[in-house]
């Protein structure tokens, strides 16, 4: 068997050191990269996001510190143009409380997802919190980054429920097919999710939209029937998934 000579063990190690040297500078030259990098960019809120938390810090008192943050650094981003954020008022009481009380939630307007996940944890935390819902409306406001959203840490309470009295301020209603059509959604996700009282008082509500509208024109006349039949269909599922009962 032939052995390697000295000289070729000799340029083997020299390789050996070599691919090392070069293997340590690409290791310095990547950890130096994400240096100045720095930290990872922090998340970008919404006005979406402002309103559901907004919503959860006054129902989940357990979850306050979270959603406390998540408000406060909503305030401090630099302001831009503002959105246009589209909301579902409910009315309702808690528990033996007999006043009537008022939570905001965020709704997507665009496209024809039956999907709110913002207003899925809002409806989760009101069941959990026994609330009874009595009346629900659509509305939409503009929103936008302001120092003046930031939460102090006494008082929070107060600040949390002069900050939707100043959100509901400056809404406006949606044009009355829009409404009629979130609501057809809402009506589907309300089934879907078990949500039995939202489902009636949605589909009642409805109703009442669809008759204001107008019936003069033959135009108009066909729109209502439209209208009127996509109703039939989604509380006829409504129905079955969710019998009435006394």
């Amino acid at each position: 068997m032939r052995l390697f000579s000295c000289h070729t063990i000799a340029r083997c190690a020299v390789g050996a050191l070599l691919i090392s040297a070069l293997a340590s500078c690409q290791l310095f030259s990547d950890s130096d990269r994400a240096a100045k990098r720095g930290k990872p960019a922090k998340a970008r809120y919404a006005a979406s996001d402002y309103v559901k938390h907004l919503a959860l810090a006054q129902l989940a008192p357990q979850d306050k510190d979270v959603n406390l943050d998540a408000i406060r650094a909503y305030a401090k981003q630099k302001a831009k143009k503002p959105q246009s954020q589209a909301l579902l008022v409910l009315d309702y009481k808690s528990g033996g409380d007999a006043a009537m009380q008022q939570v905001v939630a965020p709704i997507a307007v665009a496209g024809k997802s039956r999907e709110f996940p913002d207003l899925l944890d809002i409806m989760n935390q009101l069941a959990a919190n026994h609330a009874t819902l009595h009346d629900m409306r659509i509305v939409a406001a503009r929103l936008a980054p302001d120092k003046s959203l930031a939460v102090p840490e006494a008082d929070i309470e107060a600040v949390l429920d002069r900050q939707e009295k100043h959100l509901l301020a400056k809404a406006d209603a949606l044009p009355p097919q829009d409404t009629i059509r979130i609501q057809f959604r809402l009506l589907a996700f309300f089934t879907e999710h078990r949500f039995r009282d939202a489902a009636y008082l949605t589909a009642d509500n409805v109703k009442k939209a669809i008759a204001s509208l107008p019936h003069g024109e033959p135009a108009d006349a066909q729109t209502v029937k439209q209208l009127s039949q996509e109703l039939e269909r989604l509380e006829s599922d409504m129905r079955k998934v969710l019998p009435f009962t006394l």
